[in-house]
Formats: C-alpha cells, sequence, structure tokens
C-alpha cells in the first residue's frame, strides 16, 4: 500500500497509511466520530434472539415491546432491498435455580427453549408448532413465511411471556442456553454465516450463576450475617458486581460510582457469553448486540423495612422502574459500534426499538451514512458533495492482523457522476430512495470498475460527526 494522507478541512482528521502503520488510529482525534463498516458482500440474513425478563416486574415493558415491535420491522423494511431474511425467536430469563426450587423458581424454568406459546387471547403464534418466525424472500419476489399476519404481530403473540417466571434471572446464562445446541428443539433458528443479533429486554441485572449454590433458599441461610445474605436479588448484585475497587459490595446503605461485573465468585462474568457469541459465529462481525435495560447508573444500595440491602432503582418510568444493569450494559459494550444500549424506563419504546433496528440496518450494509454525519460540503468549490470522512477496505491479513486501504475520493463531474478513470474511489450523494429511512439520506458509493475485492471485506467509513 502506498503512502497516503487525508487531510479534512479545519484540520479535524488527518492520516497517514503505511502497511507498518494501523490506519483506523486518527491522529488527532475529532472531538466526535462516526463510525461505520459495509461489508462488500451483500449478507441478507439475520437470526434476531430476543431475551425478554418474565419476571413478575415485567407486564408493562412486555407490553410495551410488543405495541411499539412495529416500528423496529419498519425500519428493518427500509434497508436497501427491502426486508432481510428473518429468523426472530423469543427466549425466556428463566432458567431456574436448580437444584433448589423457591416461589416461581423451579426445575430448570424455561431451559432456554425457543418460546411459540401465544399467552395473550387473539394472535397467532408461528405455524405448526415451529419455535421461530420465518420470513425469506425468495427468488419470485414472494416471501417465505411461517405466521399469520404481519411479522410484528406475531412477534408480539409470543414476546408477551407473562410475568410468572423466576425472579432470579439469567439473561445471559438463557441466551447461551437456547443457542448452542443443548435445546434440538430450537434447531434451524441458528443459520451458517447468518447475523446474530441479540437482544435483552429486563428491568434487572443478570444473573447467570457458574454455582448456583448462591440460590440456596435454606432458612439458616436466610439472614443477612449468613454467607449469602437474605434470600434475594441482592445475591445477585453482591457476588456479580463490584465497585470502587471493593473486593465484594458490603451489605450496608451506600452510593457507589465505577461499577463492573465481577466473575470471582458464584457467577459467570459477563465476559464469558460474548467470548461464546463470538466463538459461535467465528466471525465477530456477525455478532450484534443490544438492550432495553435498567440504566447503568446511577448505582445505590439502601436498607429495606425489612433490614435487608436492596439496589436503588437507577430509573423510573410511566411503565415501571430497573435496577441498574451493570453486567447488561457490560456485555453489550464489548461489541463495540455493534453494540447499543437503551434505558427501559421509557413510556414508549418506539425509539428504542428505532435505535435498535437501525444498527441492525447499518450493521447489515445498508450505505446509508448515519444521521449524525453533517451535510457540509468542505469544499464548495469542486463538484458533489465534499463529506468530511476517511473511507478504507479492511481485510484480515495472513497472520491474522487487520489490513487496511484507503479509498480516495473521486473527482466528481456533478453532485451524482464521479469521474472513474482512478478507481477504487468513493463518493457521496444524497439519495432518499435507498435511504428512505434516513434524515439526511447521505448515501457512500464505492466506485472499483467493475474489479471486487475478496469477499470478507469491508468497507469501513470514519467521519467527523456534528
Amino acid at each position: 500500500m502506498s503512502r497516503h494522507c487525508l487531510s479534512c478541512a479545519l484540520s479535524v482528521v488527518l492520516l497517514a497509511g503505511c502497511p507498518s502503520r494501523d490506519i483506523s488510529k486518527l491522529e488527532p482525534e475529532p472531538t466526535k466520530e462516526v463510525y461505520k463498516e459495509i461489508p462488500v458482500t451483500s449478507n441478507r440474513n439475520i437470526d434476531i434472539l430476543v431475551m425478554v425478563d418474565n419476571s413478575d416486574s415485567m407486564r408493562e415493558e412486555q407490553a410495551n415491546l410488543a405495541t411499539n415491535f412495529p416500528r423496529f420491522i419498519q425500519v428493518l423494511d427500509g434497508i436497501e432491498g427491502g426486508r432481510p431474511n428473518i429468523h426472530l425467536g423469543v427466549v425466556s430469563s428463566d432458567l431456574g435455580i436448580p437444584p433448589y426450587a423457591a416461589e416461581s423458581c423451579t426445575g430448570t424454568g424455561d431451559h432456554g427453549l425457543l418460546q411459540n406459546a401465544p399467552r395473550v387471547t387473539g394472535c397467532s403464534p408461528p405455524n405448526g408448532g415451529a419455535r421461530f418466525l420465518e420470513d425469506i424472500a425468495l427468488p419470485s419476489g414472494a416471501r417465505q413465511t411461517n405466521y399469520s399476519g404481519s411479522l410484528a404481530s406475531a412477534f408480539s403473540c409470543i414476546a408477551q411471556l407473562g410475568t410468572t417466571g423466576c425472579g432470579l434471572e439469567h439473561h445471559l446464562a438463557a441466551v447461551k442456553k437456547a443457542l448452542d445446541g443443548s435445546n434440538p428443539e430450537n434447531a434451524g433458528f441458528l443459520r451458517q454465516g447468518a447475523y446474530l443479533a441479540v437482544i435483552l429486554v429486563g428491568d434487572e441485572d443478570d444473573c447467570s450463576a457458574r454455582d448456583t449454590a448462591v440460590f440456596n433458599p435454606a432458612r439458616e441461610l436466610d439472614n443477612i450475617n449468613s454467607t449469602l445474605g437474605v434470600f434475594a436479588s441482592y445475591r445477585c448484585t453482591e457476588f456479580g458486581v463490584t465497585c470502587d475497587g471493593l473486593s465484594s459490595l458490603p451489605r450496608a446503605a451506600g452510593d457507589y460510582t465505577n461499577c463492573e461485573p465481577r466473575g470471582d465468585s458464584y457467577l459467570y462474568h459477563p465476559q464469558e457469553y460474548v467470548d461464546f457469541l463470538r466463538q459461535l459465529k467465528g466471525d465477530p462481525g456477525l455478532v450484534i448486540a443490544a438492550a432495553i435495560i435498567g440504566n447503568p447508573t446511577p448505582f445505590g444500595v439502601f436498607i429495606n423495612d425489612k433490614g435487608a440491602p436492596e439496589l436503588k432503582n437507577s430509573c423510573v418510568s410511566a411503565n415501571g422502574k430497573a435496577d441498574p444493569a451493570v453486567r447488561d450494559a457490560y456485555f453489550v459494550e464489548q461489541f463495540g459500534q455493534q453494540g447499543t444500549f437503551v434505558s427501559i424506563c421509557q413510556d414508549n419504546f418506539s425509539n428504542a426499538l428505532d435505535q435498535i433496528a437501525k444498527l441492525l440496518a447499518k450493521v447489515i450494509g445498508t450505505p446509508c451514512l448515519d444521521d449524525n454525519v453533517p451535510n457540509v460540503d468542505i469544499d464548495p468549490v469542486a463538484p458533489g458533495i465534499q463529506l468530511e470522512c476517511l473511507v478504507y477496505d479492511k481485510n484480515t491479513g495472513p497472520t491474522g492482523d487487520p489490513v487496511e486501504t484507503i479509498i480516495p475520493r473521486c473527482q466528481m463531474v456533478n453532485v451524482n457522476t464521479p469521474m472513474t478513470n482512478r478507481v477504487p474511489c468513493w463518493w457521496s450523494n444524497v439519495d432518499r430512495t435507498k435511504c428512505a429511512q434516513s434524515a439526511t439520506g447521505l448515501t457512500l458509493h464505492v466506485e472499483r470498475g467493475g474489479s471486487e475485492p475478496a469477499a470478507t471485506t469491508r468497507v469501513v467509513v470514519r467521519c467527523v460527526a456534528q
């Protein structure tokens, strides 16, 4: 790769690329940047697994999810080429607390089975007892589906799981159980080479245990002075989260900052499940993670009227309240640009589902640029729109290291016509047909003169954001 340098207006982005340098490091870094990867080879297959917390505080949130899910589908329908090829499944948070039983926690709960039972009146689950919804494009232009009515209404039918599930929620372990092949009933949901999107919906944090002894409900252990403390959700916090460098959170009132998951006790560290998904798909670029959860901050503990420690709610809305989801937030954050979480404390989930669906659309490969990319021409004298962006091909080299090759900007004849005497090159315009869901309509084009790179190549776009 020859040495190349891109200098944007106002000196916001200045970057040189050469074989020995990772060109994805901006020097100096802009105050805010939009990052996007677009696969060169179109992959329109996506398997979407939604983990729905079915503990006793989730009724309003489940109804909110069901009511606003049409917005999620609407965004996916706006992807270039229309609705992708979708597998859509639901798994509950209930894995029980074996070998113990207490209150709503019995046996192994739903043990990671994809849920297909209609629990609201007048709705239609997947046809023929199928465990997941299928909506696939056929060569004729028709869709192969296994449900009646709309995809959104069929999802709403199976996603309202009720509120009789175990209150010690195994969000992440339930996802793993649904995908690891231990349930033959779930066969066919995962497709080789398809994107996998995992969406968590819950108002408490994950409590996925490696050692279920933490759930022992024995009377002699159910007190603040025992090794496990009062039999309640605070056990999940005490043995699953640490704050401010403490080895363990005390059973006392207090407010904390800098909280993070711990994996040195009864609970698995969430990294266990991040690694599982990456290994499951082989290509990290195929995994997307999102969550509608309690705000991870503020994080505080109070002593309730029974003298036991309990988490303060981190947020409250008309639809309910939520505890800080430190473990769930960590899980999503590990997927970087392909992860997002939004607060569950919202009266209406429409915006949350819009944000998550737009992430899926972005990863699948829409050429639309993020709405935070300003439609500002940094060179008004030159024809076309000159955006303040850097574009390059990213591949994996023989040693597994990234190989990044800068794509220069095309010279333009006019706003919609690039010069193609030197390729590859990139240009942008406003195309509201391809980018109907975009506020700006800004669209990226890469000219290659008929010469395509390796199928695993991703085009990386980095733009200064407003």
